[in-house]
């Protein structure tokens, strides 16, 4: 038997196997689905040498029996000594409605959805992390967007690096920031060294002591009274004819 040969035998029992499994046969969309959900590939038939999936499909009618039913074409497979016991076992399943049946068919085959959790890129955690050198104390959370953009001069996208929410995006990263509960059910984002009922740390240039007058001071002070002169003390002056006692 050649390759040829092989992969039409091969297509026809997978074919008679999906229509088998239907109670009330498949239509010709069905069938194409049910092939590639559950086969793989599509139907090899342009391979087969046909031009189209009808063409081969009338060409094994030990295979498929095609009947028109309210103007539709339905597949079902003709009856086999060998398959009439699958038959009978699947025209045992309770199909109350067939359109019932048909609505069931119609939902998406179900796949993989997963996805691997998003990861923050360095860049950005480098960024976050600078942000709150100017905000050791913390913010708002709905304040940290407006901050961002101020400070980086573009808006942070959290939707676009796959988090639902930005304070997903602030929580995958525990290392550089944290979040703690705030005013009327708000968070705050804090830098991760924050240490709650610490006062912040205000730079004051220190004060000087106004109990010792400092070096400006005195200088100010001996210029200032330095330019008073004091008053003299003249000697009151001998007149003549006047003897002073």
């Amino acid at each position: 038997m050649t390759d040829k040969a092989k992969l039409k035998e091969e297509t026809k029992k997978q074919i008679r196997g999906l229509i088998l499994s239907s109670p009330v046969g498949l239509t010709l969309r069905e069938l194409k689905t049910d092939y590639e959900s559950f086969i793989g590939p599509p139907i090899p038939f342009r391979q087969l040498g046909y031009n189209s999936l009808e063409d081969f499909l009338q060409d094994i009618p030990d295979t498929v029996c095609p009947s028109w039913e309210k103007g539709i074409l339905i597949l079902k497979a003709p009856t086999d000594p060998t398959t009439r016991h699958i038959e009978r076992l699947v025209s045992r399943q309770k199909i109350p409605n067939k359109k019932k049946w048909a609505a069931l068919r119609k939902q998406p085959p179900r796949r993989n959805t997963y996805r691997p959790a998003p990861v923050v890129p360095s860049h950005l955690r480098n960024q976050i992390q600078n942000l709150f050198k100017c905000y050791s104390d913390g913010l708002p959370i709905t304040h940290f967007e407006a901050c961002f953009s101020k400070r980086f001069g573009y808006q942070l996208d959290y939707k676009k690096l796959r988090f639902d929410t930005l304070s997903d995006l602030l929580g995958s990263i525990p290392e550089v920031v944290k979040l703690l509960p705030f005013q009327n059910g708000e968070l705050r984002v804090v830098p991760v060294d924050f240490r709650s009922g610490v006062p912040p740390k205000i730079n004051v240039s220190p004060k000087a002591d106004s109990r010792v007058p400092s070096a400006s001071a005195t200088a100010n002070t001996v210029t200032k009274y330095s330019c008073i002169s004091k008053p003299s003390v003249t000697a009151p002056s001998s007149t003549p004819g006047i003897t002073q006692k």
